[in-house]
């Protein structure tokens, strides 16, 4: 019981040294097209089309920050680019104005990003389009690991990452996707050799979903890979412990039950 006591103390300890997570900041809105602004990018989806058009078309599309009164490189989920899309964007009291965005190669002709949009809060709506995003995002991430690798599926998730913002009045759907994105986010950073990278994202999944047993894993992956075992041996402890509740301790890697007792073994001061 003291052990579990100490584990779960030390873990309350990690969460209260560890910043929040960047999150979704300000949305605004023009007709049917919503742009979300998060610490670390600029996220449109909907595409108005042109004045005349008959039918809506659906896009999304991201810039990485800073956003505002620079060229930014633009990425999408839809597809692959097929030229060198910028963004163009200004902000001025309660007005987003995207002044340049190129979307060809990205989006359906006849979709429109341009034009200026009014603040609004994250309501239930904006919530809704963030986990659809979310979704999509790491639909397309998953594909790209298969195809190219980790590194390709993280450089994807990237500029979206900041959606997952657990501060939100998520519902346990939309609480699910966050954390299985992040997670994954993490995972593929971990894993193209980013493993401070995806310290934060990770941690962030363990604080909103204590019960994601995976995550705990890769943190204790990343802690290891870093140099930190006394870390990684604390995380590596709660994956086993949730394993051992479930009945799936065989499933655990041996490294998990190797690195733990090297750790366990090392002298103290270590």
């Amino acid at each position: 019981m003291k052990i579990l006591t100490n584990l779960a103390g030390s873990l309350l300890l990690f969460f209260a040294l560890f910043p929040a997570w960047a999150g979704v900041v300000e949305a605004y809105e023009r007709g049917g097209t919503l742009v979300l602004i998060t610490e670390t990018s600029l996220v449109a989806t909907g595409g108005n089309v042109s004045a005349g058009s008959d039918a809506s078309a659906d896009c999304t599309v991201a810039a990485e920050i800073p956003v505002f009164n620079q060229w930014r490189k633009v990425s999408s989920i839809q597809s692959e680019p097929t030229s060198d899309v910028r963004m163009l964007s200004r902000k001025s009291g309660q007005v987003l104005e995207i002044v340049s965005l190129d979307v060809f190669g990205y989006c359906g002709l006849r979709s429109d990003f341009l034009g200026a949009y009014r603040k609004v809060k994250v309501d239930r709506s904006a919530i809704s389009s963030v986990r659809a995003i979310l979704v999509a995002a790491h639909e397309a991430a998953l594909d790209a690991s298969k195809l190219r690798g980790a590194a390709d599926a993280a450089s994807l998730m990237r500029p979206f990452a900041g959606l997952a913002d657990f501060s939100l009045a998520f519902d346990q759907k939309e609480l699910a996707s966050a954390c299985s994105f992040t997670n994954d986010y993490g995972y593929f950073l971990q894993q193209s050799h980013q493993e401070s990278a995806s310290i934060p994202p990770l941690l962030s999944v363990v604080h909103a979903c204590p019960g994601r047993t995976v995550a705990y894993l890769n943190l204790g992956d990343s802690y290891w890979a870093v140099g930190d075992a006394a870390s990684a041996s604390l995380f590596y402890q709660r994956y086993i412990d949730l394993l051992r509740e479930t009945g799936r301790i065989k499933t655990a890697p041996r490294r998990v039950f190797v690195r733990t007792r090297m750790q366990s073994e090392a002298p103290a001061g270590r």
